[in-house]
């Protein structure tokens, strides 16, 4: 298995590959953040908008006032979720991957992998395997990872650096 984790850092195709999948799951979850702040945004701006009308009304009640504290409540609870959001977003985008970060892990990963003790070595294959499957017919060994390990051994490696 080690060889084969050797064999990512080498092989250009195999890194276009991890790069592939680090992207798509990127971007969808840079999709489905923006879709959610798209979806609090306008409700913020309905919200603000029936303040307006309600403000401008003629003649107010405790139940325009009523009114006019819940949608207070709301556009607070909305701006903080907004808030949380921007976060997320901006979480997703630092710790993106570039081929460069993804080659320099591999690259060092003959070092990496000598300074472990046996245990961590096992605990780091076991983040990065996914499956291992064996074909008693060939004789072959079929060994699939985990994507978003590899993007982990990537991001842990630049923060060690750092």
């Amino acid at each position: 298995m080690v060889s084969r984790i050797r064999c990512i850092a080498r092989d250009e195709g195999l890194r276009d590959d991890v790069l592939r999948l680090v992207y798509a799951e990127a971007d969808a979850g840079l999709a489905e953040l923006n879709l959610q702040k798209t979806q609090v945004m306008q409700q913020l701006a309905r919200d603000h908008g029936e303040i307006n009308r309600l403000a401008v009304a003629a003649r107010p009640t405790s139940a325009t006032s009523q009114r006019m504290a819940e949608l207070i409540e709301r556009i607070t609870k909305a701006e903080v979720e907004l808030g949380r959001i921007d976060l997320q977003i901006e979480e997703v985008k630092r710790h993106q991957v570039d081929r460069a970060s993804l080659s320099a892990a591999f690259e060092d990963f003959d070092n990496i992998w000598g300074s472990l003790k046996p245990h961590e070595q096992i605990n780091l294959l076991s983040l990065l395997v996914c499956q291992v499957e064996y074909d008693p017919k060939s004789s072959s060994i079929a060994i699939s990872f985990h994507p978003a390990a590899i993007v982990e051994l990537t991001e842990n490696n630049h923060g060690d650096a750092a």
